[in-house]
C-alpha cells in the first residue's frame, strides 16, 4: 500500500484483516477503550489525578498558577511532592503511596451491558498482541486467553495466548505504575528492552490504535517507534506491515473515508469502538474463508491423480495446472507440489524409455519448461528447485545440438528455442544447481543453449 495514498475504508479493512490472518495485527489501546468498556466509569489521566488528589486529601487546585500549563505527568510529580510534605516523608515513599492509590483507583471491570459485545468483537479480530497504556485489567477481562505482561517482562507472541503488554504498568503491581514526570523521563534513558522491542514490533506489524485522542502523546510516540527502522533499505516488509491506523471515536457523523493524521498515521473515524471491531472481525472472517477456499481448491486439484494424468494431453487441465502452480507456493507444502509434478512427469518419462519413442522426450521438456515459467522464487522452495533440476538433468543426455543418432531432435529444438522464456531468477538458480556434482546433464543443456537467460 503506497504511503503517499490513503486507501478507502474497504481497502483499509481488507488490509488489516489480511494482517490478522497472517498473524501480525496488533492493537494499541488507550484510556478511551476502558471508558467505552465501563460506560464512562474508568477515568482519563486528568480525571485519575483529580481522583487521587481528593482521595489523598491533597489541596491541589489544577486551575492554580502552579499547575496550569503543566503536563499531566508534571502535575503527578507535584502531587507526589505535596503528599511527601503532608506526610513528612521522603519523596520515594510518597511516590510509592501515590502509585498504590493509582492502582487501587483503576480496579474496573467492563460494564455488563457491553461485556459480551466487546469480548466477541476482540475475539473475531484475533490480534497477535495488545499494547496498552492503561493501568486497569479491563482488556484481560474481555480477552479470555490473554496474558498480562509488565514493562520488565518480554513481549512474546504465542499461538495460544494474546500478550497484553502494559506499557506503563498495571494495578496488580503498583510499583510498575509509571505516572509521574520522573517515570516518563526514565523511559528516555539508556537503550533498554522496550526501546528496542517496540519499534521493531510496530515495524513488523500493522497496528490499530483504539481509545486515543487525535495527536495524543502516546500516538505520537508509537508513530516515532514505527518509523525508527523504516529507513533501512535492507528491510523487506510486505504491504501488511508497518502501518499504523488510529480508530478515532467522534461525536459527529464519522467521515466515510480515512485520511492522514498529523503524524503520518491513517485516521479512520468511528462512532463506536465495539461496532468498528466487529466490522473488522467480519472482514477478517470473509478474507479467511476466501483464502481457505482457495487453499482447498488448490489442494483438491493436486490431490486428484486423474488431473496429473491429464496434464500432458489435455490442454484445459494443463492450463488449470499452470494457474494452480502460480498460487500453490502460497498455500501448499513443497512435498505436495513435488508429488503432483512427479505424477505428471513419470508416466511421460517412462513412455520415452521405450524404443524409438523420442516424441515423449519433447513432451517431457515442454512440461518442464512450462512449469519453471510459472514458478516464482517467492517464497523460495529449495527442495522443489532441486527436484526440477534433477528432472532436467536426466533428460540432458538426449539434448544434442548436432542431432546425432539416438538423440531427441524435437526435444532438443524445443529446449534451445524455449529455454529463453525461463524467468531470469529461476534460470540463475538452475545454473547454480547445474554446477553441483551429479547434474552433468543439466549443465550440458545450459552450456550448449545460447538462448539460456544470463
Amino acid at each position: 500500500m503506497p504511503p503517499a495514498l490513503v486507501p478507502d475504508r474497504a481497502a483499509l479493512l481488507t488490509h488489516l484483516a489480511t494482517a490478522s490472518v497472517l498473524g501480525h495485527l496488533g492493537l494499541f489501546v488507550g484510556t478511551g477503550f476502558s471508558k467505552a468498556a465501563t460506560q464512562g466509569r474508568a477515568p482519563g489521566f486528568e480525571e485519575l489525578l483529580s481522583t487521587l488528589a481528593r482521595k489523598l486529601e491533597l489541596t491541589a487546585d489544577f486551575e492554580d498558577q502552579r499547575y496550569r500549563l503543566k503536563s499531566l505527568p508534571q502535575i503527578a510529580s507535584l502531587l507526589v511532592e505535596e503528599l511527601a510534605g503532608l506526610r513528612s516523608q521522603p519523596a520515594v515513599i510518597a511516590a510509592a503511596e501515590f502509585r498504590q492509590a493509582a492502582a487501587d483507583a483503576c480496579n474496573f471491570v467492563p460494564d455488563s451491558t457491553v461485556h459480551a459485545h466487546l469480548s466477541e468483537a476482540l475475539a473475531r479480530v484475533v490480534p497477535s498482541w495488545i499494547i496498552t497504556t492503561n493501568y486497569d485489567l479491563v482488556l484481560e477481562t474481555l480477552v479470555d486467553h490473554a496474558e498480562s505482561v509488565l514493562p520488565t517482562q518480554p513481549l512474546v507472541t504465542r499461538s495460544d495466548r494474546v500478550p497484553i503488554y502494559h506499557l506503563h504498568g498495571h494495578r496488580l503491581e503498583p510499583s510498575s505504575v509509571r505516572i509521574t514526570e520522573e517515570d516518563y523521563v526514565a523511559l528516555l534513558g539508556p537503550i533498554d528492552y522496550q526501546r528496542l522491542k517496540l519499534p521493531l514490533l510496530l515495524l513488523e506489524s500493522s497496528t490499530v490504535m483504539l481509545g486515543y485522542s487525535l495527536g495524543d502523546i502516546n500516538v505520537r510516540s508509537a508513530i516515532e517507534w514505527s518509523h525508527t527502522f523504516q529507513g533501512s533499505a535492507s528491510l523487506k516488509l510486505n504491504s501488511q506491515q508497518g502501518l499504523v491506523v488510529q480508530a478515532l471515536r467522534v461525536s459527529w457523523p464519522p467521515r466515510s473515508q480515512p485520511y492522514f493524521g498529523p503524524n503520518g498515521e491513517i485516521i479512520v473515524e468511528i462512532a463506536d469502538l465495539g461496532a468498528f471491531l466487529l466490522e473488522l472481525g467480519n472482514e477478517r472472517e470473509r478474507f479467511f474463508k476466501e483464502e481457505q477456499t482457495s487453499a482447498d481448491l488448490i489442494q483438491d486439484f493436486l490431490s486428484t491423480p486423474t488431473n496429473a494424468l491429464e496434464v500432458p494431453t489435455n490442454k484445459k487441465t494443463r492450463d488449470l495446472f499452470h494457474i494452480v502452480l502460480a498460487d500453490a507456493l502460497s498455500y501448499c507444502s513443497s512435498s505436495s507440489i513435488i508429488s503432483f509434478i512427479s505424477q505428471v512427469l513419470e508416466p511421460v518419462w517412462n513412455s520415452s524409455r521405450q524404443f524409438g519413442a523420442f516424441q515423449h522426450y519433447d513432451t517431457y521438456v515442454r512440461l518442464l519448461i512450462d512449469i519453471v515459467c510459472k514458478l516464482s522464487l517467492q517464497p523460495f522452495r529449495p527442495n522443489l528447485m532441486r527436484y526440477i533440476a534433477g528432472s532436467f538433468n536426466r533428460v540432458g543426455p538426449q539434448i544434442d545440438t548436432r542431432r546425432t543418432s539416438g538423440s531427441a531432435f524435437a526435444a532438443s529444438d524445443r529446449w534451445f528455442r524455449d529455454c529463453a522464456t525461463i524467468p531470469k531468477p529461476v534460470a540463475r538458480e538452475l545454473r547454480l544447481l547445474s554446477e553441483e556434482a551429479g547434474n552433468e546433464g543439466l549443465r550440458h543443456m545450459i552450456l550448449n543453449a545460447p538462448n539460456f537467460p544470463q
